[in-house]
């Protein structure tokens, strides 16, 4: 919740400097939900590349809630990756070459 809102916020300088940001099994931030339906507008700052990871079975921040949250950022500038398991990060084959290829994408890798 906290990173999605840190990057959503026009005020937060924190990331401001980031190419990149996995986030993984996101909730939806009630008291930031207004920053984070104005990414789409680009009304608030330019946000890093992100790749949403995103459990099917997480109990904690619920499937639904990492879609909305990753639904709010720009089209072009958003992955996202789905697995079976709860709430934790997925380190199988698949998850790992998914953050392989985020990391590499055009030459951005930092």
């Amino acid at each position: 919740i906290l990173l999605a809102s840190i990057l959503a916020s026009p005020k937060a300088c924190l990331l401001k400097d980031a190419k990149l940001c996995i986030l993984n099994g996101c909730a939806w931030p009630k008291p930031f939900e207004g920053e984070l339906l104005g990414l789409q507008d680009g009304q608030n700052v330019k946000v890093p590349k992100t790749l949403h990871v995103v459990g099917k079975a997480d109990k904690i921040n619920p499937h639904d809630q990492g879609i909305r949250v990753s639904d709010c950022f720009p089209d072009s500038s958003t992955q996202l990756f789905e697995h079976e398991l709860g709430h934790m990060v997925p380190l199988n084959s698949p998850a790992f070459e998914c953050y392989r290829k985020f990391i590499m994408q055009d030459g951005s890798a930092v």
